[in-house]
């Protein structure tokens, strides 16, 4: 969703940094909505083997080259987020899916998944590697690559850009684990009442035309993504009834801005939930 931009005012920075604040929908594949919603719903029904089908049903060279045309080069990753999590929580469908990828006449395809089984962090991850490994011939260096990837880093990853909110944004459908949204949640310190309130201090952070790296660029930098938390969670929390109850307790084992941003979240909730079932009944 993001892209990384240099020396320009900061009222550009929150329009290249997070489309997502004035989109009107939250999709982590902005090209491919449908697979989207899938991944967005899930975890309100988790159907792991139903996911894993999906997986073998992607064209993965068409999504990846619809992913660089809509400039979302991170989307590869949020797919192996989201796989890796859904192995993650289901290890015994790991062979199950070696077995497919091995079977595979898509090489490509075999090289994303065994990349997957990697960073599952499976306890028998490294055999079902092994074995698709042997299946199609891969070699030793290349064995020894996925090998060495690193095991589950989504366990300790922080959602400190836009790229990587979207990769925890994707553990968090594939898991329904709470620590996810808390860390999405931890976003919302820095962000203003509003989002007109955070484009005034935006604005005047721009006016200055601060540096890369400078305090002033990192503090928009910080409300950027803020204000992509809020956005998000509000998006997410709409139809979620699963993820508006985790902020609701959430806002009980928060404190400061990020406590008063989700009650507002509630808050606001609230109101278009209210208004909705008064449509209903008048209708």
């Amino acid at each position: 969703m993001t892209q990384r931009v240099v020396r320009v005012l900061l009222v550009s920075i929150i329009l290249a940094l997070s489309p997502s604040i004035p989109a009107v929908d939250f999709n982590l594949f902005p090209f491919d909505p449908g697979l989207s919603q899938f991944m967005r719903c899930y975890h309100r029904d988790p159907q792991p083997q139903k996911a894993l089908d999906c997986f073998f049903s992607l064209d993965l060279a068409k999504f990846e080259q619809r992913a660089k045309e809509s400039n979302q080069p991170h989307s590869i990753a949020i797919l192996y987020g989201f796989y890796a999590t859904v192995l993650h929580q289901n290890p015994s469908l790991l062979a199950p899916f070696a077995k497919a990828l091995a079977s595979s006449s898509d090489g490509y395809r075999a090289a994303i998944g065994m990349e997957i089984m990697a960073y599952s962090g499976a306890p028998k991850r490294l055999n079902a590697i092994r074995f698709v490994g042997e299946k199609l011939s891969v070699s030793e260096k290349e064995m020894a690559r996925y090998e060495s990837l690193e095991e589950y880093p989504y366990k300790a990853m922080q959602p400190t850009d836009q790229y990587l909110l979207d990769i925890v944004w994707a553990c968090y459908f594939a898991s329904d684990d709470f620590t996810f949204l808390a860390r999405i949640a931890a976003q919302l310190e820095p962000i203003s009442a509003t989002l007109e309130d955070t484009k005034v201090r935006l604005k005047a952070i721009g006016e200055k035309k601060p540096k890369p790296d400078s305090i002033e660029y990192r503090e928009a930098l910080a409300l950027a993504q803020g204000e992509a938390a809020r956005f998000a969670l509000t998006e997410v929390a709409k139809d979620d009834p699963k993820t508006l109850s985790a902020i609701a307790r959430l806002v009980a084992n928060t404190s400061g801005n990020v406590s008063a941003q989700l009650e507002a979240i509630l808050s606001r909730l609230g109101r278009v939930h209210r208004k909705n079932r008064e449509e209903k009944r008048g209708a």
